[in-house]
């Protein structure tokens, strides 16, 4: 695996100086008091590894990690930690056999990354760091009482890294990113294809004339067509002429291969005539080759039988030699088998009278040998019974020396065992009693040990509570900071679309671009920036407005007229204005028409006069009502079919879905209108920087309570290890006091065991000492008896 060959820090937390760490082969150990800056490289190894969290780095901000100066020093301006790992191995991604990563840190909140020099990002280093898998592992302060008071699924994120999925939680977060700008380009192409919806009628009319050029290309081709069928025409006259002149030279051809094929046909005959006599004379050959063959073979087979008969004759000849021979044999053999049947009678006859005169001889040995054999056994037990008594005089004598030998270490043991089990004793009654306050004390280390555990179950509790609280706090900002980044995102991506004029006409477009670089004045906006409409009404208002949403309200009629004069000189398309001086003058809300009853208006499913339902400045009321003023918006198109007979001439009803009816009997309507249309794209530009202020704060908020609550549950954690740690040191004078008591026990079930030994013992030895008084008479009586017998026997 990699290895950690060397760390250099420079400007880090207390390293004001370059301070160089060479790790060599084994276990490198950093050893010093409180507050000697240990912690503070492994929060370097952290920080150059992409460690982002303050929490994880103990601090609060990136200005914490760097040098802030005191005794005579002056705060660094930049931090930089490097770290060199060995690669020979090839375990990083990366093909140097020593890989080193840098990163630095300015006071003015920018960080850099390098790897081997190269400047990178920080995904870039989080991508290295990730092959590392469970090749390392940083433990910082609290970490194992973190992990070992989390649950399991908190303690999910730990066996991840040791899985080696650091990596594919890196791809997660790419792969949510990218579905995110996914969303994001999803909104835009919306925003788009509402811009090229204007633009169908131009495709309309390009369609037009792609059609009429395919007419134009289709009449070109039968043109082409008929020229080029005059032209084959005359082709084919040159042709057929071509063809007649080649015809009569054929027709010559013809007679000079009928010449040439009479010519080939007479060579042919000459040649099958000579082909038949080469076979006739083949033939003729191989019956003259079959012939002598015949001959040879039959000249063999003679000869064969006469050396056949040859070989029978001498056979027979050497048979009848061989027959006389075998006659005279077996004469011989039965003249020496009768001379040996007569030497083996004689033999037999030898033998039997040899046998009977052995058999006497050695009956008489036997008788000899018994008799010999039965006094020497008489004067070999004599001998065995002097050697034995002998023996058991000598025995006997020896048992005596070695019984009073016994009766006298048997004395002396006896008093020496009475002193050891006087001193034993006297051990077992001191061993005794400090038994006895060691069960006290261990009585009294049990109770504390008790309430400890008491208070460790209650500061588990309130562990458990602060967890709870930090995984609601986490789970809440990482909501609110979603919230936040979408909010955000949709505000950049509706102003973009805003700032670019996307889904207004070309003219539009322009004349807003115009305003923006400040080169034309007296412009207001287009409509839909200048009205505000609930959401309720945004289709209806929509329909109704339809193409003057996108125009443009204007200060004065020669401010329209000037826009209008440069696009014409720019060719910039066109546009509509709405001039405040001169639009809806004289007229109210509700236009020049006359005012509808009170009635309609609060009928049921009636919502009142469209100009009505819009919200706007005054001076932008007068546009409104010109355009929405004799506009009735209903529920639908019942309701608008109740009310459009009792409406004044020149006034209509839309429906919330988006249909339209006229007094003049008309209706429109169809499917619905397209969501997210200008009005609430307009409304959501409003809205969306206080709802990101508002969210912005409620994230604020959430961040302070999550620090809260990581403190509250920093101080019980605090708690519950020094509770843990005089409970760690009871259970070990716990344990120490146990295997003193039990060395105690053992002494005394020693000591007690020894005692009973030594009873024992002197029983033994005092039942021993009668037992040796007897043996010691019997023996004398014995050693007299056998004096007295080997006497007799000398």
């Amino acid at each position: 695996m990699p290895r950690l060959s060397r760390l250099d820090l420079h400007g880090f937390k207390s390293f004001a100086t370059r301070t160089v760490f060479v790790f060599e082969p084994g276990i490198t150990a950093v050893v010093g008091p409180n507050g000697s800056g240990k912690s503070n490289i492994s929060d370097a190894v952290r920080w150059v590894l992409g460690e982002t969290s303050s929490n994880a780095l103990r601090s609060k901000r990136t200005e914490d990690v760097i040098f802030a100066g005191g005794k005579g020093r002056a705060p660094s301006g930049l931090a930089e930690v490097t770290v060199t790992f060995n690669n020979e191995e090839g375990w990083l991604p990366s093909e140097f056999a020593e890989v080193t990563v840098t990163r630095r840190a300015f006071r003015g909140g920018d960080n850099q990354y390098f790897i081997n020099g190269r400047r990178v990002r920080l995904k870039d280093v989080a991508l290295l760091t990730a092959s590392l898998g469970q090749s390392h592992t940083v433990v910082g302060q609290g970490l194992v009482d973190a992990a070992l008071s989390q649950r399991a699924d908190e303690r999910r994120s730990l066996f991840e890294h040791a899985a080696d999925l650091t990596g594919l939680r890196l791809k997660v977060a790419d792969a949510e990113r990218s579905l995110n700008e996914a969303d994001a380009n999803t909104a835009r192409l919306s925003d788009l294809l509402n811009e090229l919806e204007p633009r169908l009628k131009t495709l309309e009319r390009a369609a037009r004339q792609a059609r009429e050029w395919q007419g134009l290309r289709d009449r070109l081709t039968f043109l082409q067509r008929g020229h080029f069928q005059r032209l084959l025409a005359a082709t084919h006259a040159r042709l057929r002429e071509a063809e007649a002149v080649t015809a009569g030279d054929e027709a010559s051809l013809a007679v000079q291969q009928d010449a040439l094929q009479r010519l080939i046909a007479a060579r042919h005959d000459a040649r099958e005539a000579a082909a038949r006599a080469r076979g006739a004379l083949a033939k003729h050959d191989a019956r003259l080759d079959a012939v002598q063959e015949e001959a040879r073979r039959v000249a063999h087979e003679r000869d064969l039988v006469a050396e056949r008969s040859s070989a029978l004759d001498r056979r027979r000849e050497d048979m009848g030699d061989t027959q006389s021979g075998l006659d005279e044999q077996v004469a011989r053999v039965d003249a020496e088998l009768a001379q040996v049947v007569d030497g083996l009678r004689a033999l037999t006859a030898g033998v039997d009278a040899a046998r009977s005169a052995v058999e006497h001889l050695e009956a008489v040995a036997r008788a000899e040998r018994r008799t010999r054999s039965e006094l020497e056994r008489e004067a070999g037990e004599l001998a065995r019974t002097i050697t034995r008594r002998e023996r058991e005089i000598n025995d006997l004598s020896q048992r005596r020396t070695l019984i009073d030998q016994r009766r006298e270490s048997t004395k002396v043991e006896g008093e020496r065992a009475d002193r050891e089990a006087g001193e034993r004793a006297s051990r077992i009654s001191n061993l005794d009693a400090e038994l006895a306050a060691f069960e006290t004390a261990d009585a009294t280390i049990a109770a504390e040990i008790a309430g400890l555990d008491v208070r460790l179950v209650e500061l588990h509790d309130a562990a458990e509570a602060r967890s709870a609280e930090a995984r609601s706090a986490s789970e809440a900002v990482v909501g609110l900071e979603r919230r936040l980044g979408q909010a955000t995102n949709r505000f950049d991506v509706l102003r973009k679309v805003h700032e670019s004029g996307t889904g207004l006409h070309a003219g539009v477009r322009q004349v807003m671009q115009w305003h923006r670089d400040r080169s034309l004045e007296g412009i207001r906006g287009t409509l839909a920036e200048l009205i505000t409409v609930e959401s309720t009404y945004d289709t209806a208002v929509e329909v109704a407005l339809g193409g003057h949403l996108q125009d443009i309200v204007v200060d004065r009629w020669r401010d329209a007229e000037g826009a209008i004069a440069r696009l014409k000189r720019d060719r910039a398309g066109r546009a509509t204005f709405q001039p405040l001086d001169s639009v809806g003058r004289g007229a109210g809300r509700h236009g020049s028409g006359r005012p509808v009853a009170a009635e309609i208006i609060n009928a049921n499913g009636v919502h009142g006069v469209a100009a009505d339902l819009v919200r706007s400045d005054e001076d932008i009321a007068r546009v409104v009502g010109a355009l929405l003023g004799r506009m009735v918006v209903v529920d639908d198109l019942p309701v608008a079919r109740r009310i459009l007979n009792d409406l004044p001439a020149g006034w209509s009803t839309v429906t919330l879905a988006g249909e339209i009816a006229r007094s003049g009997g008309s209706v429109t309507g169809g499917s619905a209108v397209r969501e997210s249309g200008v009005l609430g794209r307009e409304r959501e530009l409003r809205d969306l920087p206080d709802q990101i202020a508002a969210l912005d704060a409620q994230v604020t908020q959430a961040r302070q309570r999550q620090r809260d609550i990581a403190q509250a549950a920093g101080l019980v954690t605090e708690a519950r290890g020094r509770v843990e740690a005089a409970r760690a040191g009871l259970v070990a004078q716990r344990r120490e006091r146990s295997g003193q008591r039990d060395r105690l026990a053992a002494w005394l079930r020693d000591l007690r065991a020894q005692q009973e030994t030594t009873t024992r013992r002197i029983t033994a030895a005092a039942e021993s000492g009668a037992a040796d008084v007897a043996e010691i008479v019997a023996l004398e009586h014995a050693e007299h008896r056998a004096d007295q017998e080997s006497a007799a026997l000398r």
